[in-house]
């Protein structure tokens, strides 16, 4: 199946469906997510957005339909490119934000210095920058949300 190429769409799916011991998480998601824009999934509780993310970034298997990312089918290979934050982000409550970031930046190969840099941009992003050196077990869900968010961000 060819899928509209449009250099424009970041993401685009057809007819992704999961379905779990013959009940449907998932059924028929056809959407187009344009480059450089904000999207967000709003429904209740159990409605299958997480399901649907995670057939996105690979943790789950679709059951049927396809995923293209940036103009050719999803592989392995476009979590590079990707940042998730699903459900509760991965993060370490004993450290700082800091030092969570500090993680991050070992992570991903950046060096001390430019990681330094990158750090503090982050955390000014996600509006992180005077609770950097507070424990994290300390923070309020929104902040830990925001923290794994810029986790995402040290990742690209």
């Amino acid at each position: 199946m060819y899928f509209v190429g449009d250099s424009d769409l970041v993401l685009e799916t057809r007819g992704l469906t999961k379905r779990f011991r013959g009940v449907y998480a998932n059924r028929d998601i056809s959407i187009r997510v344009k480059r450089n824009s904000t999207y967000g999934l709003l429904d209740p509780n159990g409605a299958g957005k997480s399901t649907f993310l995670k057939m996105v970034t690979g943790l789950l298997k679709p059951t049927e339909g396809e995923i293209w990312f940036d103009g050719h089918p999803w592989t392995r290979r476009d979590l590079r490119s990707m940042g998730a934050l699903i459900e509760s982000p991965a993060i370490y409550p004993n450290l700082t934000a800091r030092e969570n970031m500090e993680v991050y930046r070992l992570l991903c190969g950046l060096g001390k210095s430019e990681g330094e840099g990158r750090i503090n941009e982050i955390l000014h992003t996600v509006g992180l920058t005077d609770a950097g050196s507070k424990l994290v077990k300390n923070y309020s869900t929104g902040m830990k949300q925001r923290l794994g968010l810029a986790a995402t961000y040290a990742t690209q």
